[in-house]
């Protein structure tokens, strides 16, 4: 999280700022190896792929999108593009509301598992417990792409 003084009446905070970060940083290496993979096919103009990588590398789209917009060419009529971050309204960027969704989806299951419903930042076997829950569930699939777009 990133706070910053405006001016004496304006207060910044910026919440996602540092997934986002993240996500921009994660998302070059994620795309060249699933682009990789022999079972990834397109058929459409270069210009098309550059337009969906770096839509994908924005974290305006997940790689759901990207691969479905391959199936059509790279028509990206055929998926929703979520604006610019930066410029998103609330509940408008798919990459955040899948990472609400997650911290949701692990919450229950610690809430199922351990009666853990919050954690404070002091908390940090509690954190390490959420972290390897969150760990567990990703590998088998059950959150939502988030960051990672995948």
């Amino acid at each position: 999280m990133r706070i910053a003084l405006i001016d004496e009446n304006t207060l910044y905070i910026d919440v996602w700022g540092e997934a986002l970060d993240q996500a921009r940083a994660l998302r070059p290496t994620i795309w060249d190896q699933v682009m990789a993979h022999p079972d990834v096919t397109y058929e459409g103009t270069p210009e098309a792929l550059a337009v969906l990588r770096d839509l994908f590398i924005s974290c305006r789209i997940d790689m759901a999108r990207a691969l479905r917009a391959m199936q059509h060419k790279g028509d990206l009529r055929v998926i929703p593009v979520d604006p610019e971050p930066e410029f998103a309204e609330s509940n408008e960027l798919q990459l955040i509301r899948d990472e609400i969704a997650n911290r949701d989806i692990v919450f229950e299951v610690l809430g199922k598992r351990y009666g853990i419903t919050r954690i404070s930042d002091f908390e940090h076997d509690k954190m390490v417990l959420f972290n390897q829950t969150r760990v567990q569930l990703d590998r088998s699939g059950k959150l939502r792409p988030g960051i990672e777009g995948i």
